[in-house]
């Protein structure tokens, strides 16, 4: 069991499903037109120039006549599909169409411009995901767009390295969601209302084995698929947002290109076995080829991500609980900050604290900040995996307080020992000590 099992309450109430309605205003009107005169016509040059030539002639022959519309938001009923909202079609007359929103793809880029700077200075590299997992399970917030969130400077475009970076990692991931688009439409995927499960599955498998066989054919490594997946995880259902098998198995014959593990270890295992053709074309064939296996490794990776109801919980319970600072960049191993600013320590129970919680699955490397106001005291703790809240009062040289996290809840008891250390322990429900010990040191 992992350390921070117990804090998946059972019978968990299970959030609705994101509808997109949430993000629909997360970019100004202006600031979308200003786009829509620059990434359409990349991508429309990108197919004619690129991706055409690579098609066969019975491939061409299923896409004559075929449009890219760039609308600022997905219209009318597809706005659920926000902000996700790529998906091909066939007109009145059966032309071919590929839909992209520039919300979509606005937020594609500055998610993947935020992984790149991020990673390029050093800092953790999950505030973009986690920016996506508030978003869907606590869409109130109301958070502004991820460069501002993620505390990003304004300069972070104009640094030539992650300039050049976000352009390999955009472009490839933007070339892989259109070539997946065609694909569908390449397969005559147009109704899937009467879909099953199973059928569903292999139309997206279909989809996704047209367009790495086009990537191949370039000598094009879908870098960028990666952030896409992980992003895409992140934010789309998964099997445990639903409280039933039967009703996880209805979304994914009906959804919109649903996310699984299966699909996602399918691909993996084509980026293996043809490794040799994305690298055929790069400078460094056999660094190009290293590459490639990576990107499959790291796609299964999300597939295990996507199959796993003990992770999958604790991302919904982070989404349930992270404040919004907790996504500012911090160092590799730093805990999130709580949102909390806390009363200098010039006392006992006030300041920053750091240490450890324990329970009998592992132990946990927690921060905690207290604000104290006489004797009483409010704070908050993370440990990585989201923020908890505490609420106490101070008796003589201990602080008696009540926690929670999510929808759990308990007590917990706080000594003050020499040097500002704070030794304790804590409990569920009604207890204060069946859970395990504190230790914390001032921070």
């Amino acid at each position: 069991m992992k350390p921070w099992a117990w804090l998946v309450l059972a019978g968990w109430l299970l959030a609705p499903c994101p509808s997109g309605a949430e993000v629909l205003g997360l970019y100004d009107d202006a600031y979308l037109r200003h786009w829509q005169t620059i990434t359409p016509q990349d991508a429309r040059a990108v197919y004619r120039e690129s991706i055409l030539p690579a098609l066969t002639r019975d491939e061409r022959a299923l896409l004559v006549g075929l449009e890219f519309e760039f609308p600022l938001r997905a219209p009318g009923e597809q706005a659920g599909r926000e902000p996700f909202a790529f998906y091909a079609w066939r007109d009145a007359a059966g032309r071919p169409r590929v839909t992209a929103s520039m919300l979509s793809l606005r937020l594609f880029s500055d998610l993947s411009l935020a992984l790149v700077w991020l990673e390029a200075h050093g800092y953790a590299i999950d505030a973009p995901a986690n920016y996506l997992t508030l978003l869907k399970y606590r869409p109130a917030l109301r958070l502004p767009p991820p460069s501002g969130a993620l505390g990003l400077p304004t300069s972070a475009r104009d640094e030539p390295a992650v300039a050049r970076r976000h352009g390999e990692f955009f472009t490839s991931g933007i070339v892989f969601v259109l070539l997946h688009e065609l694909g569908h439409l390449r397969h005559g995927h147009v109704d899937r209302a009467s879909s099953d499960p199973a059928a569903s599955q292999r139309q997206e498998a279909q989809a996704d084995a047209f367009a790495l066989e086009v990537m191949a054919r370039l000598g094009y490594p879908p870098v960028g698929a990666v952030g896409f997946f992980t992003f895409a995880a992140h934010w789309l259902p998964n099997r445990w947002d639903f409280e039933t098998e039967a009703a996880w198995r209805d979304y994914v014959a009906h959804g919109s290109h649903p996310l699984t593990g299966e699909r996602l270890r399918a691909l993996a295992a084509v980026l293996r076995s043809r490794a040799e053709d994305f690298a055929r074309k790069a400078e460094d064939i056999g660094r190009a080829r290293a590459a490639t296996v990576y990107i499959a490794g790291q796609i299964e990776g999300i597939a295990g991500l996507l199959d796993d109801e003990e992770v999958q919980q604790g991302i919904a319970l982070l989404g349930r609980t992270l404040a919004p600072a907790a996504l500012a960049p911090r160092k590799p191993g730093e805990p999130m900050a709580t949102g909390v600013a806390p009363t200098p320590a010039d006392q006992p129970f006030s300041g920053r604290y750091r240490g450890e919680f324990t329970d009998a699955g592992g132990t946990l490397e927690v921060v905690l900040e207290l604000e104290r106001r006489g004797d009483e005291v409010v704070g908050a703790y993370s440990f990585g995996l989201g923020v908890g809240r505490i609420r106490g009062r101070v008796q003589g040289a201990a602080l008696h307080y009540l926690w929670q996290y999510g929808a759990d809840t308990g007590r917990g008891v706080l000594r003050a020992g020499e040097g500002g250390r704070l030794e304790g322990h804590w409990g569920r429900g009604g207890s204060d000590r069946d859970g395990g010990t504190a230790h914390m040191g001032r921070y």
